[in-house]
C-alpha cells in the first residue's frame, strides 16, 4: 500500500479512536485476521489503547471465519484462506456453533466489527474522529446476493462535496485523481479493499461480504 503521512491536525489522532483515552498500542487496519501472509507493505495502523484494542479480537476471528464458512458452504476443506483453515481446524467448537447460531448474534457481531474497523478509516483518512454515537446506518451483506443496480451503486464513488480536512490522506489522494472522489483502496487482493467518503465508508471482505457505515 502506498504510505501517505498525515499533516493534518495531529490533536485528533492523538489518542485511543474508539474512547478517546492515551493510546498504549497499535491498531491495524484491517486486523491481520482479515490478511494472509505475507502482509503487504506499509499497513495501516491507528491509536489505540489496550482494552479497545483487545476487546474486538473475538468478534474479529469471528467475523473473519464466518464469511470464509459461508463461502465454503460449510466445507472446512473448502475453504481458501490457510489462515482461516487453522483456527478452524485448532479450534472446531467455532467451527460448529456456525450452524446452529442465531441471526441476531450474527449480525451484532458483524455490526460491531465493521464499526470499529469504519472509525479507524475515517481518523486516518479524514483525519475526523469518529464515535459510535455519530453512527447514522449502518448495512451489511453477501456481495453476491446484490441485485446488479445495488452492486453498481455500492461500487460506485461518490462525489466529493465537502474537502476532506486539508493536510488529511484524503486530501492527499483528491489531489492525485482526475476527478472530485477518492477511489477504493486494495490493502490485499481477493481479501480487504476499503473506500472513505463524505460521512461514511465502505468495506469489501474476501470479495464476498460487503459492508456501509454512515455517520451523521
Amino acid at each position: 500500500m502506498e504510505k501517505i503521512l498525515n499533516y493534518a491536525d495531529k490533536r485528533q489522532t492523538a489518542g485511543c479512536v474508539y474512547c478517546g483515552s492515551i493510546e498504549k498500542t497499535a491498531e491495524h487496519l484491517p486486523p491481520k485476521i482479515f490478511l494472509d501472509e505475507p502482509y503487504p507493505l506499509n499497513l495501516v495502523t491507528i491509536k489505540a489503547c489496550k482494552r479497545c484494542n483487545e476487546s474486538f479480537s473475538i468478534d474479529e476471528e469471528f467475523v473473519a471465519c464466518y464469511v470464509e464458512y459461508l463461502n465454503s458452504n460449510g466445507d472446512l476443506t473448502l475453504i481458501k484462506r490457510p489462515k482461516i483453515q487453522r483456527i478452524l481446524t485448532k479450534k472446531p467448537s467455532i467451527f460448529n456453533a456456525f450452524k446452529k447460531i442465531e441471526e441476531t448474534e450474527v449480525n451484532e457481531r458483524l455490526g460491531r466489527v465493521f464499526l470499529k474497523i469504519a472509525q479507524g478509516h475515517a481518523l486516518f483518512e479524514q483525519n475526523e474522529l469518529k464515535f459510535e454515537d455519530d453512527l447514522f446506518k449502518i448495512r451489511f451483506g453477501k456481495y453476491d446476493e446484490l441485485t446488479e443496480q445495488a452492486r453498481l451503486e455500492l461500487e460506485t464513488i461518490p462525489h466529493a462535496l465537502i474537502l476532506p480536512e486539508v493536510g488529511s490522506r484524503a486530501t492527499q489522494r483528491l489531489l492525485t485523481t482526475p476527478i472530485m472522489n477518492v477511489p477504493w483502496i486494495t490493502i490485499q487482493d481477493g481479501n480487504y479493499r476499503y473506500l472513505v467518503f463524505d460521512g461514511g465508508v465502505r468495506m469489501v471482505l474476501s470479495e464476498s461480504f460487503w459492508s456501509e457505515i454512515l455517520w451523521e
